[in-house]
C-alpha cells in the first residue's frame, strides 16, 4: 500500500485527498489503492470524496472516545466533521451531477486523468465551468 499526494493537485487522486485533507503522509486516512478503488468506483472526484468522507466517519464513528491521563480524544466530533463534509459535497454537486450514495456504482472510464478545476469560496475544488 502506498501514499502520494502533489500539492499542485494535478492527479484525481491528489484532489481527493485534498478536498479530505489527507495530506500528511506519516499519517494518512487512506491508501492509494483505497482511493484509487473510489475513483474506479465512482467515476468522478467529487463522488469519490463523498463516499471517503462516509466512510471516515464511519470508522470514526467505531473509536468512540479515548482518555489517557489528561488528554481526551473524541472520534465522535472528528466524524460529525467527515459527515458535514459528505453533506455540502453532496450539496454542492447539485441536482445535474449524479452522486452514487456509499456503495453505489459509477458510470467512469477508471482512467484518473487530471481534470481542471477551480476552488470556490469553500475551498473545495470544483471542475472547472461549475458555477461557484
Amino acid at each position: 500500500m502506498t501514499f502520494s499526494y502533489d500539492p499542485t493537485l494535478s492527479t484525481d487522486l491528489d484532489l481527493v485527498r485534498f478536498t479530505l485533507d489527507d495530506t500528511d503522509e506519516t499519517a494518512p486516512f487512506f491508501q492509494d489503492e483505497e482511493l484509487g478503488a473510489l475513483l474506479d468506483q465512482h467515476g468522478t472526484v467529487l463522488a469519490a470524496s463523498i463516499d471517503a468522507a462516509e466512510r471516515l466517519a464511519a470508522r470514526l464513528r467505531q473509536l468512540g472516545s479515548l482518555r489517557v491521563g489528561d488528554v481526551s480524544i473524541d472520534a465522535d466530533e472528528s466524524a460529525v466533521g467527515f459527515e458535514r463534509l459528505a453533506e455540502r459535497l453532496r450539496a454542492e454537486a447539485g441536482s445535474d451531477t449524479p452522486v452514487p450514495a456509499a456503495g453505489g456504482i459509477g458510470a467512469g472510464s477508471g482512467e484518473h486523468r487530471a481534470a481542471r478545476f477551480v476552488v470556490c469560496g469553500s475551498g473545495v475544488p470544483r471542475r472547472g465551468g461549475w458555477p461557484c
